[in-house]
This record gives C-alpha cells, sequence and structure tokens, in this order.
C-alpha cells in the first residue's frame, strides 16, 4: 500500500455545480459524490472546534449524497483542520488523530465506529467510521495523524511521525485504506513517510479498484503514474487543496487534463478558500468521457457545494451529468513566469485569418494550425514553447514540455497573458496544436473566454509513438469559441 500526501498551489476561480442523479442499480455504474468545503478557519476558534464544526458539515453533506444514491464521497485535503493555522509541531500535536497502524492491509480489520470513543484523539476518526457507516458510503477524508517511531534514520528526534493522512472507510465504517501524502508541499509540520517510494495505496468495494493520491502528487511520477502503469488502477481518488495558476494548471483544469492525458476516472474535492486561490472540484472520465460535473467559482458565504456524477466500471467512455455553470471569480489568480518561453504571434487580420505557426525552445518543436471566424479586434492569440525547469514556491523543480496558443490583452505578452476575460470577438473556428514530446505523460486543455472548462465534446487529443511521442490537440468541427488558452502540459520523469 501506499502513502501520499500535498497541498497545492496555482492560481482561484470557481463555478458552480450540482448534485445530480439518483440511484443507479446498473452494476455497469455507480455514483460518485465530492464535496467543496469553504474552509471557514478563524483565529477566535480553537482547532478543535473547528475540526468537530467541520465534522458535523461533513455528516450533513454524507446524509444528502446518500439520498442521492452515492457509493463513494470524498472530501477536500485539510478540509477538516484548514489550512490558516500555525504550521508548527508543537501547535499541532494535541489535535493530531493516532492512528494504531502505518497502514492497512488484508489481515487487519479496525471498525472504529465499534470501539469506545477514548478522547480527542480518536474522536475525528471515530465519528468519521460513523457517518460512513450510518449512511452506508464509502467515505475519503483527510486528516493530520501521529504514528510512533523508532531511532531509524528517518525518525524525527521526538519520536513521531507527523502524516498528511487520507483514510478510507468502508460502508460498514470499516478502514479500508489509510494513505500518507508523500509528496509534500510546504508543509513542514508533516514528515514523508518512511518507505514513500516503494508502495502505492488502493482499496477495493463492490464497483472496483481505487487508488489514492493528494494533492502536489498528481505532477509526480509516483505514486499517480505507478498507479496507473504499473497497477492499472483506472479510478483515482484526489483530495486536494489546491491553488491555481496559469496559463495551464488552474485546479480544474489539472483535474480534467491528468484524466484525459492518463485516460483514467479522477474523483477530486478540493478545499474551497478564495482568500488562499484554492476551489474547483470535479469528477471526470478519462479520454472520450471528459467532463462528468465539475464546481468552479465563487460559491455562497459559508455554503460548499456537492457534486454527484454516474461513473461506468467499465469504460471510460461515457457523458453524463455535466453540469458546470456558475460564475467565475478574476481576482485571485497566480501567473507563471514565462520570461524563458518563446512566443509566437499568430498574425490574424479580415485578410489573413488562417495560417500556421511553429516555434522551437531548447530543441522542442511546436506547431499550431488555425483558423478565425474574423479578426481578433483586441488583445493577441501567441503560441508559446517551453522546455526545462518548471520553478514552484522555488523549492520544487518540475522538469516539463509545455506547447500551448494563449490570448494576451494588448502590451507586453509576458505581463498580460492569459488575463480574463477574452475581450476579442473573434471567434476561433479551427485549432491543431501538435508537439513532438520526449515523454508520454502529457495533459491537454483547453479555458474558454471567461474560465470556463472546453470539454472533450468539442476537441479531440491524440498521441503517436513514431519516433517519439507526437501528441494533437485538434478541435472538432462545429467548434467556435474564444480560448483564452489551449495547450498540452507534459512532465518529463527520465
Amino acid at each position: 500500500m501506499n502513502k501520499v500526501t500535498i497541498v497545492c498551489w496555482l492560481a482561484f476561480f470557481t463555478f458552480r455545480g450540482t448534485v445530480t442523479g439518483s440511484e443507479n442499480h446498473d452494476e455497469s455504474w455507480f455514483i460518485a459524490a465530492v464535496y467543496e468545503h469553504i474552509d471557514s478557519n478563524t483565529t477566535e476558534e480553537s482547532l478543535s472546534e473547528i475540526m468537530l464544526s467541520n465534522l458535523a458539515t461533513y455528516r450533513q453533506q454524507a446524509q444528502r449524497a446518500a439520498a442521492a444514491g452515492a457509493h463513494i464521497l470524498v472530501y477536500p485535503e485539510y478540509g477538516l483542520t484548514g489550512v490558516n493555522h500555525p504550521k508548527g509541531r508543537q501547535f499541532l500535536r494535541p489535535f493530531l488523530q493516532v492512528i494504531p497502524w502505518f497502514r492497512i492491509d488484508s489481515t487487519q480489520r479496525w471498525t472504529p465506529c465499534q470501539e469506545q470513543d477514548s478522547g480527542f484523539n480518536v474522536t475525528i476518526i471515530h465519528q468519521l467510521s460513523c457517518i460512513a457507516a450510518e449512511n452506508s458510503l464509502i467515505l475519503v477524508a483527510n486528516l493530520a495523524t501521529v504514528f510512533p517511531c523508532d531511532d531509524s534514520p528517518s525518525c524525527p528526534e521526538d519520536h513521531f511521525y507527523y502524516f498528511n493522512t487520507d483514510m478510507v472507510f468502508g460502508a460498514n465504517g470499516t478502514v479500508l485504506a489509510i494513505y500518507h501524502k508523500v509528496n509534500l508541499f510546504l508543509e513542514p509540520m508533516f514528515d514523508v513517510p518512511p518507505y514513500a517510494t516503494d508502495e502505492v495505496v488502493t482499496f477495493a468495494t463492490t464497483k472496483g479498484k481505487f487508488g489514492l493520491i493528494t494533492c502536489f502528487d498528481i505532477l509526480w511520477k509516483h505514486p499517480l503514474i505507478n498507479l496507473v502503469k504499473d497497477h492499472r488502477i483506472k479510478h483515482i481518488i484526489f483530495p486536494t487543496a489546491w491553488i491555481d495558476g496559469l496559463p495551464l494548471q488552474t485546479a480544474v483544469q489539472t483535474q480534467l487534463s491528468v484524466s484525459v492525458g492518463l485516460d483514467v476516472t479522477l474523483i477530486a474535492s478540493n478545499l474551497h478558500k478564495m482568500q488562499d486561490d484554492r476551489g474547483g472540484s470535479g469528477i471526470y472520465s478519462g479520454s472520450a468521457g471528459g467532463v462528468l460535473n465539475y464546481t468552479y467559482g465563487s460559491l455562497s458565504e459559508g455554503e460548499g457545494r456537492l457534486l454527484t456524477a454516474n461513473v461506468s466500471t467499465e469504460s471510460n467512455h461515457q457523458t453524463a451529468n455535466r453540469q458546470h455553470n456558475g460564475k467565475i471569480n478574476y481576482d485571485h489568480i497566480i501567473y507563471d513566469n514565462l520570461s524563458n518561453y518563446t512566443f509566437r504571434p499568430l498574425d490574424i487580420s479580415e485578410n489573413n485569418l488562417e495560417g500556421t505557426v511553429q516555434a522551437s525552445n531548447n530543441g522542442f518543436l511546436c506547431q499550431v494550425r488555425y483558423k478565425f471566424s474574423s479578426a481578433v479586434d483586441s488583445g493577441h492569440y501567441y503560441l508559446i514553447v517551453y522546455k526545462g525547469i518548471q520553478s514552484l514556491a522555488s523549492k520544487y523543480f518540475l522538469p516539463v514540455e509545455i506547447c500551448a496558443v494563449v490570448w494576451s490583452a494588448d502590451g507586453d505578452p509576458l505581463q498580460t497573458y492569459a488575463h480574463p476575460p477574452v475581450t476579442s470577438t473573434g471567434n476561433m473556428v479551427s485549432l491543431n496544436l501538435t508537439g513532438n514530446f520526449s515523454t508520454e505523460f502529457t495533459y491537454p486543455s483547453m479555458l474558454n473566454h471567461d474560465m470556463d472548462l472546453i470539454d472533450t465534446s468539442d476537441w479531440t487529443f491524440t498521441k503517436t509513438t513514431i519516433g517519439g511521442f507526437t501528441n494533437q490537440l485538434t478541435t472538432n468541427t462545429g467548434f467556435s469559441q474564444r480560448p483564452l488558452v489551449a495547450g498540452i502540459y507534459a512532465r518529463v520523469f527520465d
């Protein structure tokens, strides 16, 4: 089994989604639910009060999910503790939940709800187990946990591991899986679990097998790629506290692009906190299914968002319950530094509505063929290309290859790229974006003029492996939109 943890980064905007569907008795389908919880953490409350208040909200949402016929419900990373609290280990210690085992396997059976609640350090786990049993739901919740250790080199000085932990509770309250986040993001209060590179965490239900990752894990080879490639897991559970970023890494953009690029179902629950640029959750169904349901935008004060969708147990190729309507907040967006990217303008005018542009960066070649219905009367579109190191928080360095078309307001494109909304009146009616990548781990996405996802019903992503990894993002017949960005983000691991 495996362990993974993370907090995330990237910009914020949100959408409104809704609870959809009713109970489906067809064994080839199940209803998945995610809850985007609003982090109401305040300095006036103690952390124990915050956790118990959030737990009460979790109970209410579990009842709603069960009424909608959900098989599994996923809560966000840091949903119980919040993110805005002191980061020191000494502060956290009284609130950590005690786990009797580092991991759970087939030889262990632990049903906390059937045991006595003996104090706050077990209360949250006990109550989550009871919530799952009361509602006959598979629950996935993120907690801060503590586990004793010996004098091994990785053991902290206080002889306790502090973990960012996902726990999975079965429909009878039994613990099905424990996953300790591996790829921490600016989380000095937590420890990377020992043997973190050796194992993955999966769990099985009557609807199939699921793999666990948390937030920043989604950008690394382990455990995500190991789950998908080595263990052939097709359903990925993803609690997160993602901070959005442009041009290619808003929360829902990342979720959809990974689902499509790896052809997996991704069930993603994000923490909602606009002050920290966090928000955006959804349920996605791979390369042909695309978006099943998502939320991305401002939510009412104190009101989270529960989403449901029908998910196939047999194939990722489906379309159902797509609902993504709502208003985006543009106030809190983080922009990547593109100073080392290659920029090439798309020359669009009334006498020149279509063309081809190519550019390279450090030997990586990218090309776009495009056609517009009319001239772009404000701003400009650029082809941007990059091969190199993406720096996150000046601490994490990711080898990447990027091929994208972005809209930029008038002025310096390095300062005005991908600033929504797109004010031009010229619609793009055709786009073919092609890159010859050095890796198979490529993640495509498109955002429209006001930050809405452009779903895979409007575009197609193809890969060929002859002479490398040639990837194409191509709009479908009848396409007519004003994209803010269309691109392919690739992670290079070797």
